[in-house]
């Protein structure tokens, strides 16, 4: 159970309006639950909001719910996955998922899908990366490229496909650097803007899922009662090389289905999808093809050169289900309909360290298409821009874009989204002063905007702490924002205090402004766990799974550290048993240990643990045993004989089935270790018959025992 407890305090700015007039203090309780019963997983999440909302409207959107306080559910599923198959099951509230024009829609009901990512991820069955995510919380997400942030977005919790983002920058390898509104960070890599992924032969994947179409209303899970949802597709690697796959998806008020093919050639990977839809608004088809090819040599003398089509055409009448929840949770993002939308990138290396990209976006507007729920605009939209990225040193690089575009997106539903076209320049800065700390600033005169902000992480695991700030100014519709964090991650839980203010416009030399909304958050989370009889308390679960690490009776009141001097990823102490939060699921992991002042002789074991969990799974590892003491004597014949260079074994007294390793050096001395307190038997394989060996160790035994010297037992072969 993570439960996340925060104060939100909402600042009189003296031109707020609605929700946000004047001051405000409210709590916020978060929960977020998982529990593994046999092989089905029962997930529950909820929050419990004050007055205060937590939400930050994204940047090109309108919003217009109002925020109520209570207690909100927002999930709540069984799973049951069936690992050597690569299928999982779930019931409630899913995740559906999608395939090039389909519609991405979470329902309530059933899924089944046969997914290799999530229950093998150690398989690569495909050659390519897929360009498609999910966020669980409200995050900001930077896109770089060549290492420079060249645009940043406000996403809320959801599933979301590379294509589908308002990118404004055309590239063929960029990475997403996703930090959640909990400053929680993660960074994801995609190949060449595409979702293509070529399977391998006899390979497949598919997802079917069923039910009641849901969204997330002012934080809320809300349903579209009476209105159903069904959605499918299969993929499957016909060949190496050859993947074909087929879709199919409707509601109440259309159904949608398609066919498509991935081939790599020696001219790169091409894709084709083609989709008819059928409905109350007519019958459409759409069409989306894809070219990629990567690190080739063409008009330069070095591979490394890389190029990237995409057309996508859409008929008037074509529609995908799920439509009809455009804007039902309240929060109006711009779309611009179009027929036809080509986007197209070439990217090589000039000298030295220098990359050049030309990158070109045409949209056609289709005036005639109708969208419900939308902030629609059906003009064209377009652009062409050259970027120059190069490293300047080992730690800043730098990125030169010039171009003529009108893609600028207006937060205020009310203003005119059509926008003149215009020459731009923007220029952006990396600086990597350290490897815990980063600087972006950047320009454009593309609706004059600017951004900075800086990011320093300090250790990892238990200990850990981060501070970022993020400041933006949007001249063109006079808006900028200031966001601040500052976080650290303990032993028993985290913390997190945050600041963010909108206003009218930011002065970034005096950082001031007009400034329309002012929040600031502070968030304590912990996780309560358990596994068989364990219980631990510790930071919040985010991983696939856990384990609960605790100290045996003989070493009761050491601390027992897991991870690195330079990792510590829990501590079992005099407070409870240590939670290490962030085991991978269908994955192998391993969970060293080390205890401070072990008693000398103490024997670990290999001090490190073995896991394959599955998901949601929880291990209870128990550091230490009463087998941990280290025996050391010397052992000689009757006639005083050392027993030279002998092996055997030792095990207690009428329990021949728990054996121990004992061997001697010339001089007849023995060592052994994993023994505990009672009589053991050493059967010593003596030339002959075997020769036994008494070993007392003392009741109450810790650590090192020296035995003394040996003689044979009674009844032993002399």
């Amino acid at each position: 159970l993570n439960i996340i407890a925060g104060v939100d305090q909402l600042w009189d700015t003296g031109s707020a309006v609605g929700s946000d007039a004047g001051n405000a203090t409210s709590g916020r309780l978060e929960l977020d639950s998982a529990v593994r019963a046999g092989s089905i997983v029962v997930e529950n999440r909820g929050a419990l909001e004050g007055d205060v909302d937590t939400n930050v409207c994204p940047q090109d959107a309108t919003c217009d719910y109002g925020h109520v306080s209570g207690l909100k559910r927002q999930a709540s599923r069984a799973i049951y996955d069936i690992p050597g198959e690569q299928i999982r099951i779930l019931a409630g509230d899913t995740d559906a998922l999608s395939v090039p024009l389909q519609r991405s829609t979470e329902v309530l009901g059933l899924s089944i899908e046969k997914s290799p990512g999530k229950l093998n991820p150690g398989e690569n069955i495909t050659s390519a990366g897929a360009g498609s995510f999910r966020l669980e919380r409200a995050s900001s997400v930077d896109v770089m490229i060549n290492g420079a942030v060249v645009q940043r977005l406000q996403l809320r919790p959801g599933n979301y496909n590379l294509r589908d983002l308002p990118l404004t920058t055309g590239a063929n390898d960029i990475e997403l650097t996703i930090t959640a509104d909990n400053g929680e960070r993660q960074t994801l890599s995609f190949s060449a803007y595409s979702d293509q992924k070529l399977l391998a032969a006899g390979k497949s994947e598919w997802a079917l899922a069923a039910g009641l179409p849901s969204y997330l209303m002012d934080n809320e899970r809300t349903y579209s009662d009476g209105s159903y949802l069904g959605t499918g597709f299969f993929r499957y690697g016909i060949r190496d090389g050859l993947t074909g796959d087929a879709d199919l998806q409707g509601d109440a008020t259309v159904i949608m289905g398609g066919v498509g093919v991935a081939i790599d050639t020696n001219l790169g990977i091409v894709g084709l999808h083609g989709a008819g839809s059928k409905g109350s608004a007519g019958t459409g088809v759409a069409a989306d093809l894809t070219w990629s090819l990567a690190n080739f040599k063409g008009f330069t003398e070095e591979r490394g050169e890389s190029l990237h089509f995409n057309a996508e055409y859409r008929s008037t009448d074509f529609h995908t289900p799920g439509e009809s929840l455009n804007g039902a949770d309240g929060i109006l993002y711009p779309e611009f309909n179009y027929w036809l939308r080509l986007n197209g990138s070439y990217s090589a290396p000039v000298t030295g360290d220098i990359t050049a990209t030309v990158s070109g976006r045409y949209q056609f507007g289709d005036e005639d298409r109708e969208t419900p729920g939308v902030q629609a605009n059906s003009g064209d939209r377009y652009g062409v821009d050259l970027t120059l990225s190069s490293a300047l040193t080992p730690t800043e690089n730098a990125n030169l874009l010039t171009g003529y575009s009108n893609e600028i997106y207006v937060r205020d539903a009310k203003k005119d989204l059509t926008q003149d076209a215009d020459f731009r320049v923007a220029l952006r800065f990396n600086v990597r002063p350290d490897e815990k700390s980063s600087v972006v600033a950047g320009y454009d005169t593309l609706g004059q905007q600017t951004a900075v902000s800086g990011y320093r992480g300090e250790g990892s695991g238990v200990g850990r702490w981060d501070t970022s700030i993020d400041v933006q100014n949007r001249g063109y519709e006079e808006t900028g924002s200031i966001n601040a964090s500052a976080g650290y991650r303990g032993n028993r839980g985290e913390l997190r205090l945050s600041h963010f203010a909108d206003a009218k416009s930011i002065n970034l030399g005096t950082l001031d402004g007009d400034v329309t909304r002012q929040r600031t958050s502070l968030r304590a989370g912990t996780s309560i766990a358990f596994a068989g009889s364990k219980v631990a308390i510790g930071a919040p679960i985010r991983g696939g799974a856990f384990a609960i690490v605790a100290p045996h009776e003989s070493i009761a009141g050491k601390d027992v550290t897991v991870g690195t001097t330079e990792d510590v990823r829990a501590v079992a102490d005099q407070l409870g048993n240590g939670l290490v939060s962030d085991l991978p699921a269908y994955l192998p992991a391993s969970i060293s240990v080390d205890v401070e002042d072990l008693p000398i002789g103490y024997s670990l074991g290999s001090g490190a643990f073995d896991t394959f969990a599955p998901y949601k799974g929880g291990y209870a590892i128990e550091v230490g045993s009463a087998y941990s003491v280290s025996v050391y004597g010397t052992m000689v014949m009757a006639d005083g004989q050392p027993v030279s260079l002998i092996t055997g074994l030792a095990y207690p007294e009428g329990q021949p089935g728990k054996k121990v390793s004992i061997f001697t050096n010339a001089e007849g001395r023995f060592g052994a270790e994993g023994l505990a307190p009672g009589r053991w038997i050493a059967d010593m394989a003596t030339e002959g018959a075997p020769t036994h060996f008494i070993i007392d160790v003392p009741e109450g035994t810790n650590g090192l025992v020296k035995a003394g010297t040996l003689q044979p037992s009674e009844g032993s072969s002399q």
